[in-house]
């Protein structure tokens, strides 16, 4: 009887040991297809469901269930990435939300360039990350040198404080985001512009002309 108890208690305990093995999530989002459309895949997500945005196809929601690994209720926390060179123009936002119910986390991100609510620019508070381009970006994992990463924010709604959401190494979230692309000027354009430099250069030779004849002439 005491080894039936023994063998019962332990197999009690054996899913609580695998519970507390580390368990990583990785979520990564892909914006840079030709047709404006994105693009999420998440092999870690258990029954997870992807959905696109009814008000722009450049926008998508990914939710699932995960065991466990450090990760703790969280609403509402945001990340933006920025675009390039000065970073103040808000390209594309991520939104999460976690709840922990009966030991497992129910996650849910969504993703959605070009967003119309911040227009255009930064939150008060919130920091961006500036776009690399076919580059993925870590919005939050660990880097190659080992250093966590976490971009995600949460604003307070209280205080209105913004603060850092200190989410788990394991729990990686990363954006391939295409770089808007700068604008290139027409070629009439290029042409009246070759025309003013030419008529300028020839104006400025036209004037030291006239100014050595004037000096040779004095001269003599």
């Amino acid at each position: 009887m005491k080894i039936t108890l023994r063998t019962m208690a332990l197999g009690m305990l054996l899913p609580l040991i695998c519970f507390e093995s580390a368990y990583a999530v990785t979520i990564s989002f892909f914006d840079t297809a030709a047709d404006d459309t994105v693009a999420v895949m998440s092999p870690d997500l258990m029954r997870q469901k992807t959905s696109t945005c009814s008000r722009t196809v450049e926008c998508i929601t990914i939710a699932g269930v995960t065991p466990v690994d450090n990760l703790f209720a969280v609403l509402g926390a945001m990340a933006f990435l920025t675009e390039p060179p000065d970073n103040t123009k808000v390209s594309d936002e991520l939104v999460l939300r976690i709840r922990v119910i009966g030991g497992q986390a129910i996650v849910g991100l969504l993703f959605r360039s070009d967003p119309d609510e911040t227009n255009g620019t930064l939150p008060a508070g919130f920091s961006g990350v500036p776009e690399t381009g076919d580059n993925a970006t870590i919005l939050n994992g660990t880097d190659s040198a080992g250093n966590v990463v976490n971009r995600f924010q949460l604003k307070d709604p209280v205080t209105g404080n913004v603060s850092f959401v200190a989410l788990p190494g394991t729990f990686v979230v990363t954006a391939t985001s295409d770089l808007d692309p700068q604008p290139t000027p027409e070629p009439n354009t290029l042409l009246l512009l070759g025309t003013g430099m030419a008529a300028l250069l020839s104006y400025r030779l036209r004037h030291l002309h006239s100014r050595v004849r004037d000096l040779f002439a004095r001269r003599h």
